[in-house]
């Protein structure tokens, strides 16, 4: 889950959390947006200090690795971006939004509710995640009566859509596979499902206290990564990531811990394969930060760190592992990769390409 988004909340609430695409159908309501766009700029210039300090260890067997999932790229735009991404509001709407024009061109739904009183009165959705070549989508709410109600929407669909309890799961974080056929989960545990219904959920790791957080799919490999933002059982906390690779069944065969004495606010995976991980000041939660750190996903190897705008959070990749997308401490949306930049738009709390 994009944990940020508890800033917006908190200007006018106290928050106590426990814790698909139809390719732009012309049918779909228009609605106004604040979103703008401007000419791409260079990217931020990376730096060779790093401060993070890694620790790693390591399982395997002898089972060989199938290889990566074949990537499902869906509609680009004619300088290479997808044509459109999924976001939230800052008023708590899931939309799509166009890419180059910033519009959102689909209103995807809300709650209701308004997000505002002395406590939150009912949830409100606070994250999405998308398959853009397939539509299929998921949709994150928070935080009263419960956080981690993940609710699984097919290509075109509205919310809320909920025919039956088997298409929605408990969960904090979301992220689909590369080809769109199965959505990683974390939360309490961290499963893998084609989101079909709740039937063929099938677990890949437990005991994460509900800790588990920020989920990817590797790129150069059949496997999975998922960020361990902080240890409730010590203090000040500790941070880790595993590396998880998976047999043609998906079924685990073997994991690499990264220990990191950093706080982590997110993790992604490029085109590499290397990991991109978003790291805070201290050895904690954190859930923005200002710098990202690239990690070899075997060794923990630091090979370089780039900086972000102060407060980023909600990184995403499209489905290349090219173009980076996350949101700003200003709520704004930006992308970068390919030696460009540009700003999407702003009045968000999420994104996802």
């Amino acid at each position: 889950m994009t944990y940020r988004w508890v800033a917006v909340l908190l200007t006018a609430a106290v928050v106590t959390a426990a814790c698909g695409s139809d390719d732009g159908d012309s049918s779909a309501t228009t609605v106004e947006s604040s979103a703008t766009t401007v000419s791409p700029s260079t990217t931020s210039s990376t730096m060779p200090r790093t401060t993070a300090t890694i620790e790693v260890t390591t399982t395997s067997s002898t089972i060989p690795n199938p290889g990566p999932l074949q990537a499902a790229v869906g509609p680009r735009t004619g300088t290479g971006l997808p044509r459109t991404f999924l976001a939230v509001t800052d008023e708590f709407v899931a939309v799509e939004v166009d890419t180059e024009s910033g519009e959102i061109i689909r209103e995807i739904g809300t709650t209701g509710n308004p997000g505002t009183g002395s406590a939150l009165d009912g949830n409100v959705i606070v994250d999405a995640w998308w398959d853009p070549a397939g539509g299929r989508s998921a949709v994150s709410t928070c935080c009263e009566p419960a956080a981690g109600d993940l609710t699984f929407l097919d290509k075109g669909a509205a919310y809320p859509a909920r025919p039956t309890t088997e298409r929605t799961t408990v969960g904090w974080d979301v992220s689909i596979s590369p080809d769109g056929g199965i959505f990683l989960i974390t939360g309490y545990s961290v499963v893998i499902t084609t989101a079909g219904d709740r039937t063929d959920e099938e677990i890949l790791a437990d005991s994460f206290d509900g800790a588990g957080r920020r989920p990817a799919w590797l790129r150069d490999r059949r496997g999975i990564a998922v960020a361990h933002p902080w240890d409730p059982s010590t203090t000040p906390g500790s941070a880790w990531i595993d590396v998880i690779g998976l047999d043609e069944d998906n079924q685990v065969i073997s994991t690499v811990r990264h220990e990191i004495d950093e706080g982590i606010a997110d993790l992604e995976v490029r085109a590499d394969g290397r990991l991109v991980v978003l790291v805070g000041g201290s050895a904690a939660y954190a859930d923005d930060g200002s710098r990202a750190i690239l990690l070899d996903p075997d060794t923990g190897e630091l090979i370089t760190e780039f900086a972000l705008e102060p407060g980023s959070f909600s990184l995403s990749y499209d489905n290349t592992g090219i173009y980076l997308l996350y949101v700003t401490g200003a709520g704004e949306v930006r992308w970068q990769g390919g030696g460009r930049s540009g700003s999407l738009g702003t009045g968000f709390i999420s994104a996802d390409w």
